[in-house]
């Protein structure tokens, strides 16, 4: 068989869907064996580039790319597979990992590894999009191990190791804020490194990121179904004799059993949040109660419940501590904190702040 016969018969199945992998008498095809190895590894990408010092791709067309590097952003040609057959290898990624793509779900995210290294993928259909082409955006998962100190601003580092350390150690319940690429994920795995190994650790992800090597761990991962949501999950890892519940990221409805599992005096539990700020952080926690609770609770009831529940919120920007705040009560219509370190003070401060809540903090 010819490799244009292999690939004709190859995206003919994939609309049927099934994958057709190359028969034994062909696996050994030099051509054929060559071309399926190049389009699961997108060569064409990552063959000439520093693998260390990309952090981030957009894929915007079979045509080309854009690379974000530590330091610098590219724009590359391509050349991985030709453009009538681009849609069907988006559709083949997904298939690869038993997820429907198309019309009714045009978006997709899971975990994927091309030359040995771990991405989250995100795939997004044509026609979420002003595009002819599906988008590919692909993120690197660091699987480096950084010590907190990583984290820490030079100038307080001492304070800031005492201060996490307390934390951790005191099993308090944490919100890790920040904006997307901040280090946020990257963080929550430095600070659990730090636990107990005799801890049973539940982690609860729709990608899994955090790659903990924890010895007494329970790791869950998000699915289509409804079982297998975030949601569900949170429900079902009260029933597994947890010592701290991880949520990977509060999005949606997930927020409800996971602060309600907090407010009812489980300790130890983090999770984070796109935030612009600490105390943003815990009005959107609010606002993704209200908007997926389906009962009659008050927006003050909530904000209420929630600063009963976590005790910290940790804000990082630029991969760096740039904020906490210890969570005080809610009284008269107010969150009340005290910001223990907010970047670029001279002092460790110690300074009490009340901030009304409303919905328009966010």
């Amino acid at each position: 068989m010819e490799l244009s016969d292999y690939k004709r018969k190859f995206f003919e199945n994939l609309q049927l869907g099934s994958i057709y992998y190359p028969p034994e008498d062909l696996a050994h095809d030099s051509e054929i064996k060559t071309w399926f190895q190049d389009l699961n590894s997108l060569k064409n990408i990552f063959n000439d580039s520093d693998m260390n010092q990309i952090e981030e791709v957009i894929i915007e067309s079979p045509e080309s790319a854009f690379i974000y590097f530590s330091d610098h952003i590219q724009k590359i040609d391509l050349n991985i597979i030709e453009e009538n057959y681009w849609n069907d290898f988006c559709y083949y990624l997904c298939l690869k990992h038993d997820l429907a793509f198309n019309t009714q779900e045009p978006f997709q995210s899971f975990k994927i590894k091309f030359s040995n290294i771990s991405f989250r993928i995100t795939i997004i259909h044509e026609h979420a999009t002003d595009s002819k082409f599906h988008k590919i955006f692909l993120r690197k998962h660091s699987c480096k191990k950084l010590e907190l100190n990583n984290f820490y601003k030079e100038s307080h580092s001492d304070e800031l190791e005492k201060l996490i350390g307390e934390i951790i150690e005191n099993k308090d319940n944490f919100i890790i804020s920040g904006a997307t690429g901040s280090g946020k994920t990257s963080f929550l795995r430095s600070m659990l490194e730090r636990v107990n190994p005799i801890e049973h650790i539940i982690t609860i992800e729709d990608t899994q990121e955090l790659d903990l090597k924890h010895p007494h761990k329970t790791s869950f991962v998000a699915k289509e179904h409804i079982n297998y949501s975030l949601k569900k999950y949170c429900e079902y890892s009260l029933r597994s004799r947890p010592d701290r519940i991880i949520l990977g990221e509060i999005r949606s409805a997930e927020v409800i059993p996971y602060i309600l599992s907090m407010n009812t005096g489980h300790r130890g539990s983090a999770a984070t949040v796109h935030a612009n700020n600490a105390i943003d952080a815990l009005f959107r926690l609010g606002t993704l109660f209200e908007l997926n609770h389906k009962g009659e609770l008050n927006y003050n009831v909530i904000l209420k419940m929630i600063a009963k529940s976590v005790k910290w919120v940790i804000h990082l920007d630029d991969k760096k501590i740039s904020e906490i705040i210890r969570v005080i009560n809610f009284e008269n219509g107010t969150i009340q904190h005290e910001t223990l370190f907010r970047q670029n003070e001279s002092n460790f401060s110690h300074c009490a702040f009340m901030l009304h809540s409303h919905h328009d903090a966010i």
